[in-house]
């Protein structure tokens, strides 16, 4: 087995994270070694990050003032998520587990920029992170994703609006049509067994080499 650092990248209400869950337990039940993560990590600093998003810690200014703070934010918990000695990206991946991330650094593209100087820090301060062996990118209307977040029925963050959705959505395409590592598109309207049974097509290959 070829340990793989897999991440999936949209929306919310795409369904990466229950394509997330479908992937870690296919695997895990074919005999591989893989573990499931997520950004916001569960570290102290994506703690931090969750309390902002759902509003428990209050960070002042406006929306595009808080992403400026989330970027700096997300930049720490990432470099943590990778690189801690406990349970960190890198340390998994050494010790032969694929791992399985529901959002990394394409997601401050997504989320935390709205003008050109945004876009540039989240360049710098994402630069020295490796890039995934593959991403798979979760596209969806906007339209369904709100009603599946509406479904949900959970408390929203401030992110889940529809004017938000459609700016990261916009944003994610912008900032794939510069990325140079291997993404596969995911029609997410589908149904889920159907995107699980791609998903693996993909997958299993990569980590039987």
């Amino acid at each position: 087995m070829t340990p793989r650092f897999i991440v999936f990248e949209g929306i919310d209400g795409s369904g990466t994270s229950t394509q997330a869950n479908l992937l870690h337990g296919a695997l895990v039940s074919a005999g591989y070694r893989a573990a499931k993560t997520s950004e916001p990590s569960d570290g102290p600093v994506g703690h931090l990050i969750r309390e902002i998003n759902t509003g428990r810690v209050h960070v002042s200014g406006d929306h595009v003032t808080v992403d400026r703070h989330m970027a700096y934010l997300f930049a720490a918990d990432r470099y943590d998520h990778l690189h801690n000695d406990v349970d960190g990206i890198l340390h998994r991946l050494a010790c032969g587990f694929s791992v399985i991330s529901t959002r990394y650094y394409l997601s401050s593209y997504a989320y935390n920029t709205h003008t050109v100087a945004d876009l540039e820090l989240v360049r710098t301060l994402n630069a020295a992170f490796p890039m995934p062996d593959i991403t798979f990118y979760f596209e969806i209307d906007p339209e369904l994703a709100c009603s599946r977040i509406e479904a949900a029925g959970r408390p929203r963050d401030r992110n889940e609006t529809m004017q938000n959705l459609l700016r990261v959505q916009a944003n994610y395409r912008r900032a794939l049509e510069g990325y140079a590592g291997r993404v596969e598109y995911i029609q997410a309207a589908a149904p889920p067994s159907s995107i699980h049974a791609q998903i693996m097509q993909t997958i299993l290959p990569m980590v039987s080499q």
